[in-house]
């Protein structure tokens, strides 16, 4: 579809640029009512509006405009981090290409001349540990998880790689090697025997069957060897023999890998050296926009709290300190608490954040200093004192970076030799002095890790209200500051789920039960009122009387202040209890069904039931797997997501999703049945497949039945869930792998840029739009809006006073496909008083009017192109009579195509093309006396000089050409087209200031325009535009007026 229309636009545009009907003067064009801005927005703008086209009156400006966002729906994607500059200096630090005195620090990472390493638990560490398959050689292992096409890239990562589990560099060994070729000289027998005997040892070494301590030894041996400069056939036997010595058969499981290789060439999306989304939420900036802008991102990582506020990802506050603050009053403000015990144990943490260079980095250079300065030095203990103050500098965030880095600079170039001279001391002594300062810096980040004690469980927003469920207890943040949130008795215990449904109410669950804040005061369910598994969860609220809980196993619905954890069933006539039962569960294992039957039995449940009898139907046998996530759609349906799939209850059936039943046919054993299921010989596949048939099925013996039914995987509904969100009518499901929705029997997939089969994380509905959390990134679903917008202006006031033009523009989006667009337009005349065909004595009165309605289509081609199409029925009435040889009807009827494109180069800059009004001539007497529409090429640009949550200033541009005659040579046909130029700024969304020029040299107009806009809440704006009074400007004083309403 896409494809056809972008054909078709291009055919439009080449057929209406070289059509042969385009070759008509201005003077001869009809209808110009066409051209009108319709727009008070635009008009504001001096009418330069085809690269912008993104509200109601697109559908005139440029139809392609229908094909972007805000008029159509979107994605947009937010990375978490950015780690290009930190794997540029591990492709040098991997190749040894630092110097060794290099150092920088950012975030949790420090690298340190060629080595680089992550702040982890109060530790700097340098590699990871990595499992290997024992069964292979380390070559292999490696040649399977990281990248080898680059030959020399992976020749240095197995180096540093062995060098990080040996602690033998492979020039260590290679230096004995050219030590004993250079004292064999020419003899090519002895050089051969040292490269062979080398080359074994390399072998067993990349193998890491290696014995480190036995490495010493043949150094001793080769410097005995080499000591008179010549070697013996029974001293190189001896350094073979000692190089054998260095060999093992054994090697450990694991594998101490650089970061310097796994930051380079290591395969894997999620590894735990990277930054990783784990939850979401979505909490109210204040910015007054009715979509996505309105909403800041929370989200949970493996490496503590992050925010994204639009732009960039923070994971802390900018707090400018007040006159005279320590950093402790500033920790103390931000926690919200004076205890000193609390304000001590954040200060490293926040000082982490804030200074460029580590506490141990520093503590070093201190070291290095003490050793170096020179004994008789006359200032030495004073030189130590600034030392000393250094550490404290850095822990309270007083170090003064430049001095710092003048002083370290200074210390190094000056320590090249290891001792420091007098004169070095004393430069050294006053840039020290200079390096504390008894000031904070300008801006102070507080880190959100500071806030918290324990592991992040769950996070929730109320409105401009975050809640943060821990280890340790409940924390709230209301945009300024943190609180520990008391939630009555046993406050200190663990908080794993929290929902925030109602402003005032809180509903938490934890290690007791559930906890519900009511108006201040806090109630405890817990085994007492039939929560009898702990801890919960997982938690659904939709108010206060319907409500949902999980732990692990087993679930809970509330019932009039009371819990219940099975679903009622009255027996009819002719019901049994597995009949019952299997009615219930639906489609799951019959032999759980039947295991759970006997066991209620066995705590005296009726073997058979009879009519009328009320049974209890435990929820806990469905979930074969935990339960990972609870919702509830708008048929009042519960979604329940576990570690084996998808799970619907409607109230009184269950319904399971992801796997399908087979019967089995032959008599095979799990590992049999998989083989012939797979059509594989692959163990790893097959291992997994009866992994899991065991884990659904409930299989006492390896052996498969003739009769058997049991249920396989089927689809990705069955695969891990980790969240479910109901929006819109439809429940999103987050899965392992990839995400997925459900609605009226229909399951759908969402392929853009792989959601349809990367691991989601999580998933957040408000107001309409949909955020997708994956490891790595956010990406957001923006839900185009309908808008309808209305104009009136009275026309060219300083000509008639009853002249008024009015246009009606209206958009609605058709999911992905694109949006269509509508709009009416029309200009009144006024009343005319007509007169007889010789005689000047009025006969009566008429009023001309001309209006057109036009329907229109865009969509995206591509990621960066919009493209869009118009039909446009236009119908002129001048007169309803003619005179003398004239004598008709005065009216007269057209149609017309439009064609545009909307090119994005940049996020900031955007270029539009559009042909207009594309069409047959206008006949109001004879079609020898027709005349030509008013066809018109448009061309511009929109550029985003500033583009903030809060400012926004863009400026545009275009030049409009009438199809005329191209024959004119260059500067006629320049002189003929009509240059506008405008701005707009907005503040926020509330107000736009904007201004424009219209250049016209053909038709002498030269004229600003000015106007204003006012919007509410991002739904309702009201737009004036203004055009000032001037000499020989027919629109002088036409003031345009526009109500546009979002919906």
């Amino acid at each position: 579809m896409r494809r056809f229309l972008v054909l078709l636009l291009i055919a439009s545009l080449w057929g209406g640029f070289f059509a042969a009907e385009a070759q008509s003067a201005v003077s001869d064009a009809a209808v110009l009512f066409l051209r009108i801005a319709p727009n008070a927005r635009a008009a504001g703008m001096g009418e330069a509006f085809v690269a912008i086209a993104d509200d109601a009156s697109t559908s005139h400006w440029n139809p392609a405009g229908l094909g972007e966002y805000p008029l159509a729906h979107n994605w947009y994607q937010f990375k978490l981090t950015d780690d290009t500059h930190l794997r540029e200096l591990a492709q040098k630090a991997l190749a040894g290409k630092l110097e060794a005195n290099f150092f920088e620090k950012f975030a949790s990472w420090q690298i340190k001349g060629n080595e680089i390493s992550r702040f982890v638990d109060s530790a700097w560490v340098s590699s990871e540990q990595i499992n290997i398959d024992t069964t292979r050689t380390v070559l292999a292992n490696l040649s399977r998880l990281a990248y080898s096409s680059d030959k020399e890239k992976f020749k240095l990562a197995v180096r540093s790689v062995c060098l990080a589990n040996t602690g033998i560099a492979f020039n260590d060994i290679n230096s004995l090697r050219l030590q004993l070729l250079a004292a064999a000289g020419k003899d090519a027998q002895a050089g051969g025997k040292i490269n062979a005997m080398f080359e074994k040892m390399v072998i067993f070494w990349q193998d890491l069957r290696f014995k480190t301590d036995a490495f010493p030894a043949v150094a001793e041996k080769v410097a005995g060897a080499i000591a008179d400069k010549a070697i013996t056939a029974e001293e190189l036997s001896d350094v073979e023999t000692t190089i054998a010595g260095c060999e093992t058969n054994s090697r450990s499981q694991q594998l101490q890998v650089p970061y310097s290789v796994l930051l380079t060439i290591w395969q894997g999306w999620e590894v735990p050296w990277e930054q990783n989304i784990d939850k979401i939420a979505v909490m109210e900036n204040g910015i007054p926009n009715d979509n996505f802008t309105h909403y800041d991102v929370w989200a949970v990582t493996n490496f503590g709290l992050m925010r994204f506020d639009g732009v960039s990802w923070q994971d802390g506050d900018n707090v400018e300190p007040r006159k005279g603050d320590k950093l402790s009053d500033i920790i103390s403000r931000a926690l919200g608490t004076a205890d000193e015990n609390i304000i001590k144990s954040r200060l490293e943490i926040v000082a982490r954040a804030n200074n460029t260079i580590s506490k141990e980095r520093l503590l070093e250079i201190k070291s290095q200093v003490e050793k170096a300065l020179p004994a008789e030095f006359a200032n030495r203990e004073e030189v130590i004192k600034n030392l000393d103050k250094l550490e404290d500098a850095w822990l309270n965030c007083r170090l003064n970076q430049e001095k710092l880095d003048l002083f370290t600079g200074t210390f190094q170039k000056a320590y090249s030799d290891s001792q420091l001279t007098a004169t070095e001391t004393e430069r050294l002594l006053f840039a020290l002095e200079k390096s504390a300062t008894d000031q904070l810096p300008r801006i102070i980040r507080f880190p959100f890790r500071a806030v918290f004690n324990g592991a992040i469980n769950d996070i929730a927003v109320d409105r401009k209200t975050l809640y943060v469920a821990t280890e340790t207890g409940l924390y709230r943040y209301n945009g300024r500051s943190w609180e520990r949130f008391n939630t009555g008795t046993d406050s200190t215990g663990a908080v794993w789920c929290v929902k925030a449904p109602k402003r005032e109410k809180l509903w938490l669950g934890t290690d007791v039960g559930v906890k519900v804040l009511r108006s201040g005061k806090w109630t405890t369910y817990g085994a007492a009122q039939g929560i009898d598994a702990t801890p919960i969860k997982n938690l659904f609220v939709k108010n206060d009387k319907v409500v949902w809980a999980a732990s692990d196993q087993n679930l809970y619905r509330f019932e009039d202040s009371t819990w219940s954890n099975s679903c009622k069933y009255t027996a009819a006539v002719g019901d049994s209890m597995l009949s019952v039962f299997r009615k219930a569960y639906g489609n799951i294992d019959p032999d759980r069904i039947s295991r759970k039957i006997a066991a209620l039995q066995m705590r005296g449940m009726e073997e058979s039931p009879t009519a009328g009898m009320e049974i209890k139907i435990p929820f806990e046998t469905m979930f074969e797997g935990n339960i990972t996530a609870l919702a509830m759609d708008n048929d009042n349906n519960l979604w329940v997501g576990t570690t084996l799939g998808i799970k619907r209850f409607d109230g009184k059936v269950w319904t399971s999703y992801g796997y399908k039943a087979i019967k089995i046919e032959k008599e095979a054993t799990l590992e049999q049945f998989a083989k012939e299921y797979l059509k594989t010989e692959d163990p790893d596949r097959i291992g997994s497949f009866v992994s899991l048939i065991k884990k659904k099925n409930t299989i006492r013996e390896d052996l498969l039945p003739v009769g058997r039914v049991i249920y396989v995987y089927a689809n990705p509904a069955g695969s891990p869930i980790n969240a479910l969100c109901d929006q819109g009518g439809k429940i999103y499901v987050a899965s392992l792998y990839g995400t997925f929705s459900y609605s009226g029997g229909r399951w759908e997939r969402y392929y853009h840029e792989g959601l349809n089969r990367t691991n989601t994380k999580d998933i957040v509905g408000e107001a309409g739009e949909i955020w997708f959390a994956t490891a790595d990134r956010v990406t957001i679903y923006a839900h185009g809006k309908k808008e309808l917008s209305f104009t009136h202006a009275n026309w060219l006031p300083d000509l008639a006073p009853d002249l008024y033009y009015e246009f009606l523009g209206y958009i609605h989006p058709v999911g992905s496909m694109g949006t269509l667009g509508a709009n009416f337009t029309f200009l009144s005349y006024g009343t005319i008083v007509t007169t007889g065909e010789t005689s000047s004595e009025a006969t009566g009165t008429i009023n001309p009017f001309d209006a057109a309605f036009t329907l229109s289509y865009g969509t995206r081609a591509s990621k960066n192109l919009a493209v869009g199409l118009s039909a446009k029925v236009i119908y002129s009435r001048l007169s309803v009579v003619g005179a003398g040889q004239e004598v008709g009807r005065g009216q007269g009827t057209s149609f017309a195509a439009e064609a545009g494109i909307l090119y994005s180069l940049s996020r900031k800059l955007r270029l539009g093309v559009v042909l207009t009004n594309l069409g047959p001539n206008m006949s109001y007497i004879d079609a020898a006396q027709s005349d030509a529409l008013p066809r018109n090429l448009a061309v511009g640009f929109a550029y985003r000089l500033v583009d903030s949550p809060y400012n926004r200033l863009t400026l545009v541009g275009e030049i409009n050409k009438l199809m005329t005659s191209l024959g004119d040579g260059f500067s006629q046909e320049f002189r003929e087209a009509v240059e506008n130029f405008g701005m707009e700024y907005w503040y926020g969304s509330l107000l736009a200031l904007r201004a424009g020029y219209i250049y016209d040299q053909e038709g002498q107009v030269k004229t600003p325009t000015l106007g204003v806009g006012l919007q509410y809440k991002g739904k309702y704006r009201l737009d004036f535009a203004y055009i000032p009074s001037s000499q020989n400007t027919p629109l002088a004083n036409t003031l345009r007026t526009s109500l546009t309403v979002r919906m």
